[in-house]
């Protein structure tokens, strides 16, 4: 997800009181911000995590 949110122009921000269980991605252009909960114990996003990414891309314009 990283790699795909960069090429959509996303910035993974590492900063934050909550940054060990979360990660945060701010556009710049859109000024638009995706958090997400890291996942664990292995990294696989839920598919309620991918639903939510996909929507928040078609409202931004990014996939259609």
């Amino acid at each position: 997800m990283r790699k795909l949110l960069r090429g959509f122009g996303y910035q993974e921000i590492k900063s934050g009181k909550a940054s060990g269980s979360r990660v945060t991605f701010f556009h710049k252009g859109f000024s638009h911000i995706i958090r997400l909960h890291k996942p664990h114990p292995r990294n696989i996003l839920k598919r309620y995590q991918l639903d939510l990414i996909e929507e928040e891309l078609r409202k931004r314009g990014v996939l259609e």
